[in-house]
């Protein structure tokens, strides 16, 4: 079964260069995948993943896709909000929940689909 994937990321934003294999494998998969840099430009389709996206998929957008997956780094429901692991990496924390959850109109509000935990030694942030 092929499906139609969407990416969406902000234009710029160091997500974007990491995200090319995972695109390549999903295209040699038989999927198609498209990147779109804006919420007006995501086609419909079966998944969106909001990654490195720093703007909200209004009521419309969601109902593009039948699936709009969010990976948060964070323990929902706590630690909602922008950037958390940026956050918990400045904190000084080195093991960091990370949740993929289905993306609703109130933010960081739909159900959870997995939780699992990354390890970090507090080297990893970008040099802004």
């Amino acid at each position: 079964m092929s499906l139609q994937i969407t990416i969406a990321t902000d234009e710029g934003h160091w997500v974007e260069e990491r995200i090319t294999g995972l695109m390549d494998q999903w295209r040699a998969l038989g999927h198609t995948v498209t990147v779109a840099y804006r919420a007006d430009l995501i086609p419909e389709g079966d998944i969106c993943f909001p990654l490195g996206c720093g703007f909200l998929l209004g009521p419309e957008v969601l109902a593009k896709n039948s699936h709009n997956l969010v990976v948060h780094a964070s323990s929902l429901p706590s630690g909602r909000g922008w950037s958390p692991l940026t956050w918990q990496v400045l904190e000084g924390r080195h093991e960091i929940p990370i949740v993929l959850f289905e993306a609703r109109e109130a933010v960081d509000s739909g159900p959870i689909y997995l939780r699992e935990s990354m390890a970090f030694d507090g080297t990893e942030l970008v040099d802004e």
